[in-house]
């Protein structure tokens, strides 16, 4: 998933931390703690821990800004997990679907905010989701 941004963005602060942006630096969202695991100049890459009572799908993303011209760059998303627990083939992927759809919307929030805009008013969710 990328959408294209313009060059000077930045990456917006989203959620307490503990560490120096530095591996091992934790960041805490409603859903979960995301460990800092690698970083370079214009990329970072982040795990889930372990959670107790809950499968360990060994849940990891990069969020690179790569870029594309002197005055853009393109925000790259991957996202690795392993959702073999889920009962059948339908299971994984809705739950293939959800975090497509889940992760896009992230991307297309990330590109609104780096290009200086305001996030439309969000719709209406259960479980405290951020995007």
């Amino acid at each position: 998933m990328s959408v294209n941004v313009p060059t000077h963005s930045r990456i917006l602060p989203s959620a307490s931390r503990t560490g120096t942006a530095r591996a091992c630096t934790v960041r805490y969202v409603p859903s979960a703690a995301k460990i800092l695991v690698g970083k370079t100049a214009l990329s970072y890459t982040y795990t889930q821990p372990v959670r107790d009572g809950r499968p360990y799908n060994m849940y990891h993303g990069t969020l690179e800004a790569r870029p594309v011209t002197a005055t853009t760059s393109k925000i790259v998303y991957t996202l690795m997990f392993d959702n073999s627990m889920l009962g059948d083939a339908a299971a994984r992927e809705a739950d293939r679907a959800r975090r497509a759809t889940q992760f896009t919307r992230a991307l297309e929030n990330m590109k609104i905010l780096a290009e200086g805009g305001t996030l439309p008013p969000a719709p209406a969710r259960g479980r405290g989701a951020i995007f």
